[in-house]
């Protein structure tokens, strides 16, 4: 280690541990995340629908451009909805993610502060009764789950790639079953990065200024 650590701290325990304050206002990182998921999961509708109704008589081309215009401005205005949702819960829990985190040579925790933690539970509960009263199980689920997952876990061997943001401060674990996000400090960055792929197995990393 050639410089002083300025943010993490080692246990008596061998694990290096560090909290991080993400300003969700300057840094939208979850926020893009959102988009490119709901965009995905929407054109893919909009692509099976698209697939079923092709052998329709008369599909092509008039069902198919009535269907286009819908899609085409029903995807813009879903991703705004999620942006106006995304910004009143970062309003609700203040602006900030505060996120602590804990590594040694065989993973890397991300969880999220308790008091943190307490907002979420009651957003996700409302999200849940929400879900419930409009009789949809999907949204209900992903109430209660949000409300649950207080912490997610990066085992090293099961890493395959890492994608990394140096001037966020970000680091992207990719695993079959786990993406998971790393905030670091700038002064601290180089340390875990170089911390993380030299005990992991990644077959591909790509790193971004």
């Amino acid at each position: 280690m050639d410089k002083p650590l300025i943010s993490i701290i080692l246990g008596d325990d061998g694990k290096y541990r560090w909290v991080y304050d993400l300003n969700l206002y300057k840094t939208p990182i979850i926020l893009f995340m959102l988009w490119k998921i709901i965009g995905l999961i929407l054109s893919g509708i909009w692509l099976f629908i698209v697939l079923i109704s092709s052998g329709d008589f008369g599909f092509w081309p008039d069902g198919f451009l009535s269907q286009f215009r819908f899609f085409i401005i029903f995807i813009p205005g879903f991703l705004v909805f999620t942006t106006v949702c995304y910004y009143i819960y970062v309003l609700f829990i203040g602006g900030k993610y505060c996120v602590m985190f804990e590594m040694n040579e065989k993973g890397i925790r991300h969880t999220q502060a308790p008091q943190q933690f307490k907002k979420a539970q009651a957003l996700a509960a409302i999200t849940a009764i929400t879900g419930i009263a409009k009789k949809a199980p999907g949204i209900t689920g992903a109430g209660i789950l949000a409300g649950t997952k207080q912490s997610i876990y990066s085992d090293f061997k099961s890493i395959k790639t890492i994608q990394v943001y140096k001037r966020q401060g970000i680091i992207k674990l990719n695993s079959p079953f786990c993406k998971n996000q790393i905030y670091v400090v700038k002064e601290d960055f180089n340390f875990v990065l170089e911390y993380i792929i030299t005990h992991t197995k990644a077959t591909a990393i790509t790193i971004k200024n």
